[in-house]
């Protein structure tokens, strides 16, 4: 009976070790997790501000000045479509 309760215990033991062990693999893993989104997090926004920065500088209006000026070209009002016949 004694060395069922020392064989439980033991086995018990091993368990609660492995557990632990799992538990710690885990635990470093979410942390991982967790510091690749913040970092996800962090290059959207600094994607977001450049796309914003870009969009800033890039001013259509004064490329369309520019061309018209320089370049003699001018807006359609309408596209014209066409069509192939067979």
């Amino acid at each position: 009976m004694k060395k069922a309760f020392i064989l439980m215990g033991v086995i018990v033991g091993i368990i609660w070790g492995i557990h632990g062990y799992f538990l710690m693999q885990i635990m470093s893993l979410e942390q991982e997790l967790h510091d690749k989104k913040t970092e996800l997090d962090n290059n959207i926004k600094l994607l977001n501000r450049k796309v914003m920065e870009y969009d800033k500088k890039l001013d259509l209006a004064a490329i369309k000045k520019n061309m018209e000026e320089k370049k003699g070209m001018v807006m359609a009002e309408e596209i014209k479509y066409f069509e192939v016949s067979e």
